[in-house]
């Protein structure tokens, strides 16, 4: 069973609101008898499933080209460059598309240089929540039938995707097997401080390595094989990108991390620390 933010309204055939629900019991009766079920939650999701507030970081595992995108807006003067309201534009069921507004009279509110955080929040929320309300109250519903979500309320996430799935167990043998690398050799020195620094970190760490670059914070032998047949030959990639005084960056719909050329162990440590964290 595979579980994320995301459950597409838009299929041919949305499943019954009774279907989410019984994942949620699932889920609860996994944590209420202390067993571990294979299965990747995003964080995002059990943020909003507790009723936290997302934000953009959280964002970034589940669809990282809207992370993108949003970022730019950020960082960039958006005056005279977008034309955009506070709505969405998303497909529907049987063809077509339908313009959702993301705040009331969201159609006639001009994106702008002042409000474009508002903006950027309020997309956040409709891409992680929004759009999946219904689907993610019915696996609450199921989930609280069994275990109060009261009693989940001093969880992080984090903690929450240990206390479901269990700590990560990385296999650094096939990580490195399973690892293609773009402007780099796998004898080149910065890939070797690579993973030096990745074999010096906990299974903490490098799972949080994994869902910064890959969107899901486990790969075993297995999933790895899994993929392999579904993906090609390789889940990992390092690409040489950037400047010695950038940070790391990944894509995660590719699997890939962006590493700028390093001149010093030290700095590659530091820097790899600072983005994953």
């Amino acid at each position: 069973m595979e579980i994320s933010a995301c459950f597409a309204p838009w299929e041919a055939e949305e499943p019954p609101m009774s279907h989410f629900e019984y994942m949620g019991r699932c889920v609860a009766l996994v944590i209420l008898h202390k067993r571990v079920y294979d299965a990747h939650m995003s964080p995002a999701f059990f943020k909003t499933l507790l009723g936290r507030r997302v934000t953009l970081c959280d964002l970034r595992p589940v669809d990282a080209d809207l992370y993108r995108s949003l970022c730019w807006m950020l960082e960039n003067d958006i005056t005279g460059v977008l034309d955009e309201t506070f709505t969405v534009t998303e497909p529907v069921r049987g063809g077509g598309v339908r313009t959702v507004e993301l705040c009331a009279g969201g159609e006639h509110i001009k994106v702008t240089q002042s409000n474009k955080r508002s903006y950027v929040d309020a997309r956040v929320r409709y891409r992680l929540y929004g759009r999946v309300q219904r689907q993610t109250e019915a696996f609450r519903k199921g989930l609280n039938g069994i275990v109060p979500i009261g009693l989940l309320q001093d969880f992080t996430e984090q903690e929450l995707s240990v206390l479901f799935c269990a700590a990560p167990n990385v296999d650094m043998k096939i990580w490195m097997t399973r690892t293609r690398y773009t402007g780099y050799t796998s004898t080149d020195l910065v890939i070797m401080w690579f993973w030096k620094c990745v074999n010096e970190w906990t299974d903490a760490q490098r799972a949080k390595l994994l869902l910064f670059v890959t969107g899901t914070p486990r790969v075993s032998v297995g999933e790895f094989q899994d993929e392999l047949s579904r993906r090609g030959p390789n889940d990992f990639i390092i690409e040489r990108a950037g400047n010695p005084w950038d940070l790391p960056t990944s894509h995660a719909c590719a699997s890939t991390l962006h590493l700028p050329p390093y001149p010093h162990y030290e700095t590659l440590k530091k820097k790899l620390l600072y983005a994953v964290e």
